[in-house]
């Protein structure tokens, strides 16, 4: 039987089943054949909605000797009547089948689920963009049928003024091919692919995002009161709160392994407030799936793409503030404040001619490259992977010239790139404090530091440094400073201080 009619087959089995079910009597939207559900030792949830408060609910994992008997109760808020049930770990990747039953006759079974790692894949347009935007997209969506073990789901685009139960679905979980990963989030299937092909379990994979939203359509109203007094004002896809109801409260009750973030370009506005914005969002929506889901870690792993280049111009605001609060004005992560964070350089792959327009670059490949080696160290506990491009380490004036020391070997690249120094007319002015940024020049570069002119005059003291800080620095690539190992770039840096 080829699939086309094994899918045919499939669905008549399905409607036949709903057919003998009292009216309402289904699985939540986001239970379906094809699913992955999360591995030990997180317990699967599993629930649905019921037709009358008080029937019997027999929910079965055929392929594993579990049966939970249930009843429908009341669901919060008037939505509806459900009933909710929580497996046993499940301890082999499958295939598996569920079936839920009510009375004699309402069997409903969804087949092929296998047990593995779930990320939800959000953000704007960037984590949006196809894999038919990529350049030279399609032997990766050919070669996508050799990924059977990664699963994809897309939740459609709706808004909401109150916290919803159910999600709404656009595409339903599917085994990918060419047909159906054309149009899939490229970075979310890339970065899926890397963390299969490298431990060879299951990835299944939530694609919940909205172009040109932003951080506060994602925030609860209660990691918002964190940070912003009042919260600015938006309406639509951008009104407060309003994507997180809908398009991830859905899914508290399912357990995840970890999430991935490409947003920011909507929050250049008020960058001021974003690394508020960022932990706040991102501390709620872990405790707030890990009060459904007792098992799961309570900081699970959250990944974020630092702004990639924009525009072919000179501009040292906006997406520059934006990736520094990224990072909590650290430059990196993970650190104390953002556990479990890790992130990907973006900085040096700027796309001035995308056909999808130059805020939308087309190198995804190498975002889930930089993506998925920070995931093997934080989020899979490899700490053997290198995942951080070069930190700077210590500043110290040398002869007319300030050298810059990092921790790990470098390799060097296009030097022309902006390298700058804050001089200021006294020793405590730093460029937060009357300085002045000036732009200097590459003079040399060892193993494990470089020289840089220093463009102060005579009698000014030289208190800051700065790196790479324009909204696109560099050619596609070509930033100064990469990593010896896995050829990672140096990100965006910025010190405050005498350099003596």
């Amino acid at each position: 039987m080829n699939w086309a009619v094994t899918v045919i087959c499939a669905l008549a089995f399905v409607s036949a089943a709903y057919a003998q079910c009292p009216s309402g009597f289904r699985f939540a939207n986001y239970y379906a054949s094809n699913m992955v559900l999360q591995r030990p030792p997180v317990k699967p949830r599993i629930w649905g909605f019921g037709s009358t408060v008080g029937e019997q609910v027999i929910v079965n994992l055929n392929t594993g000797a579990q049966t939970i008997i249930t009843n429908s109760v009341a669901g919060p808020n008037g939505q509806g009547v459900i009933w909710e049930v929580a497996f046993e770990p499940i301890t082999t990747a499958g295939p598996h089948s569920i079936s839920v039953q009510t009375g004699a006759s309402c069997v409903i079974t969804i087949n092929n689920i296998l047990i593995g790692d779930i990320w939800v894949c959000s953000g704007q347009s960037n984590m949006e963009l196809r894999m038919n935007e990529l350049d030279n997209p399609q032997p990766d969506i050919d070669n996508s049928v050799s990924y059977p073990n990664v699963r994809t789901m897309q939740v459609s685009n709706v808004v909401s003024s109150t916290p919803l139960i159910d999600a709404t679905i656009q595409r339903q979980w599917a085994l990918p091919n060419a047909g159906n990963i054309a149009g899939y989030s490229a970075l979310c299937w890339l970065f899926g692919i890397k963390l299969n092909e490298e431990y060879g379990r299951p990835i299944g994979l939530i694609q919940s995002d909205w172009g040109g939203t932003r951080v506060e359509a994602w925030s609860s109203p209660e990691a918002l009161d964190d940070c912003f007094n009042p919260v600015p004002p938006g309406s639509g896809a951008n009104e407060a709160s309003a994507l997180f109801n809908a398009m991830i409260n859905p899914f508290l009750k399912f357990p995840i392994y970890g999430a991935i973030w490409y947003q920011g370009e909507s929050n250049t506005g008020n960058s001021h407030q974003y690394a508020c914005a960022i932990k706040a969002m991102v501390g709620d929506w872990r405790a707030k799936w890990n009060n459904y889901n007792a098992e799961m870690d309570d900081t699970f792993p959250f990944g974020q793409v630092s702004l990639a280049g924009w525009r072919n111009q000179d501009i040292s605001t906006g997406f520059t503030d934006i990736r520094w609060a990224q990072t909590d004005s650290q430059g990196y992560t993970p650190h104390s404040t953002m556990q479990k964070f890790f992130l990907a350089i973006a900085a040096d792959l700027p796309d001035y001619n995308s056909p999808s327009g130059d805020i939308h670059p087309r190198y995804k490949r190498q975002i889930a490259d930089r993506l998925a080696l920070a995931a093997f160290n934080v989020a899979y506990g490899n700490s053997t992977v290198f995942f951080q491009g070069p930190i700077p380490t210590a500043y110290a004036r040398d002869g007319a010239n300030v050298r810059v020391t990092y921790a790990v070997p470098l390799q060097f690249r296009d030097t022309s790139s902006i390298f700058e120094l804050c001089c200021g007319a006294a020793a405590t002015n730093t460029c937060s404090a009357g300085g002045r940024w000036v732009v200097s020049s590459f003079v040399s570069g060892r193993s494990t530091d470089l020289l840089i002119t220093n463009p102060c005059g005579g009698s000014e003291f030289v208190t800051g440094f700065r790196y790479i800080w324009r909204e696109s620095p560099c050619p596609l690539e070509q930033c100064p400073v990469y990593s010896v190992q896995n050829n990672l770039p140096a990100p965006p840096y910025l010190y405050n201080g005498l350099i003596a």
